[in-house]
């Protein structure tokens, strides 16, 4: 692959689309993107549901840019939480795990707020104001140590110990007010990516804690994995928000393919048929659809239609393979897993022999 094959892969993940590019390509065609970026930037706790490409991370970047771009809208913070899969040694190795957990969270959102303070464009006096009331680079010192496995010296221990949860209220209220805004949304990524189900329920109950009349946390989970606490009340304490777009929505083309457009090159000259099939193998998950289309560009293939089915198959194949990884890792799945693929096939073999029925009439 080339350098420019793998930058255009790459650019697949809204993770790696630059800040300021992010506005020309994002699709706002249909209900969806607009009811999920309203839920994004409201006051209340939500948690944003959707398997992996499904663009969570996009809407949540793109909140994040509205919300900078119009004084009127509340002060943003995005944090990531991508690296969690660092800490898992802990619990293994360490007897106060879930500690070290809770203050790797809490510090990993005091330094996203202090980048959104930079990237607003924020007056050095209040950068500075705020500065004075949380060791920046302590913090930060101590985030990367917990990342690497390494052990904490005294001054990194005490700044686990003063990471709380009150704090990070009182840090984030204090931005707000000198920026002028009513009330703060703080968006959470890669949130329950934690296949370790006790760091998961703890995280879980911060996100609970953090909520307050001028903080609203929005967190982004995969369905059906989430694993929650006894405090944590689906429905009251949060309301689950679907990003995953179905197949039957009757915006659904519509959708797909204005983001193909803003994201794909020379979208417009695959054939309309080839199109229709990549985009229901996608199964509204857009990064899937981006993916195969870039597949589809590169070429290699001896035709056309033989292009098609190959990237579908090899689709297919990675799919399988990620969820029978899934059931490997959390063996109460397993069983789930080996239903569902069962069930899939079943469907497969049904249609076929539809289909067979169909051309024997014919």
């Amino acid at each position: 692959m080339t350098t420019n094959n793998l930058e255009s892969v790459l650019q697949q993940r809204a993770d790696y689309i630059p800040i300021e590019d992010l506005l020309k390509e994002t699709s706002q065609t249909g209900d969806l993107f607009q009811s999920v970026h309203k839920e994004l930037t409201n006051r209340a706790l939500r948690t944003i549901v959707g398997p992996r490409g499904c663009g969570k991370t996009h809407m949540m970047r793109y909140a994040w840019l509205s919300c900078r771009d119009n004084s009127k809208n509340p002060f943003a913070v995005y944090v990531t939480f991508n690296r969690y899969f660092r800490l898992e040694p802990l619990l293994s190795s360490h007897s106060n795990a879930l500690h070290q957990f809770h203050s790797w969270v809490l510090g990993r959102i005091v330094l996203a707020l202090f980048d959104s303070l930079k990237e607003w464009n924020t007056p050095e006096k209040t950068y500075t104001t705020l500065s004075s009331e949380a060791p920046v680079d302590a913090i930060k010192s101590y985030v990367n140590r917990i990342e690497r496995n390494l052990p904490l010296d005294q001054k990194s221990s005490e700044v686990a110990d003063s990471l709380t949860i009150e704090t990070v209220q009182h840090l984030i209220s204090s931005a707000r007010k000198l920026l002028g805004r009513k009330y703060t949304v703080l968006l959470m990524d890669d949130a329950a990516l934690t296949l370790a189900p006790d760091f998961l329920i703890e995280f879980l109950d911060i996100v609970r804690s953090l909520k307050s009349i001028d903080l609203a946390p929005k967190a982004s989970v995969y369905p059906g994995t989430t694993e929650v606490s006894h405090k944590f009340h689906e429905g009251q304490d949060s309301i689950s928000i679907p990003v995953w777009l179905c197949v039957e929505d009757p915006n659904y083309n519509a959708i797909m393919d204005d983001i193909a457009k803003a994201r794909a090159p020379d979208f417009q000259n695959i054939h309309t048929s080839h199109i229709e099939m990549l985009r229901f193998a996608a199964f509204g998950v857009p990064r899937a659809y981006l993916t195969m289309l870039e597949e589809y560009r590169r070429g290699g293939f001896r035709s056309s239609q033989q292009a098609v089915n190959q990237i579908i198959q090899d689709h297919l194949d990675a799919r399988n393979a990620e969820f029978r990884s899934l059931g490997k890792k959390v063996p109460k799945l397993e069983s789930l897993v080996i239903a569902g693929e069962q069930v899939l096939n079943g469907i497969v073999a049904e249609i076929k022999s539809f289909n067979s029925t169909l051309e024997e009439k014919d």
